[in-house]
């Protein structure tokens, strides 16, 4: 048996570099150095044209509402409306009291709130 020695072994060979490929760095050196080294120039960008927005104002003119169709006079709530009314505040008053009460009395109260709060009682 021969020992192999790390001589007798052959050496691995480096690749040869296709000359279209630069090596990493050398690409990095052309792009920081703004020109190729060759001495070519660089092909011009073609620009590309913008529509511009007219700064003009509008030649139409501004429709304004007229001061009665801006202010409309609040509606009544139509009876649906009113029960749910009733009942929001009912049960917040019922809250209030920590659900403790009656809960006519609650309704009763809330009635009343409702109606002060729509006009339909003075108080």
């Amino acid at each position: 048996m021969s020992e192999e020695t790390p001589s007798s072994q052959p050496k691995a060979t480096p690749k040869p570099r296709s000359p279209k490929a630069p090596p990493a760095s050398a690409a990095a050196d052309k792009k920081t150095s703004g020109t190729a080294s060759t001495g070519e120039k660089k092909a011009p960008v073609a620009k590309v044209a913008t529509k511009q927005v007219a700064t003009e104002p509008s030649e139409k003119p501004v429709r304004r509402r007229s001061p009665s169709a801006k202010v409309s006079a609040p509606t009544k709530p139509n009876p649906e409306e009113r029960y749910r009314m009733v009942q929001a505040a009912a049960y917040f008053i019922a809250e209030k009291e920590g659900f403790q009460g009656c809960s006519v009395e609650y309704w009763h109260r809330a009635e009343l709130e409702i109606a002060k709060k729509l006009g339909e009682v003075d108080g």
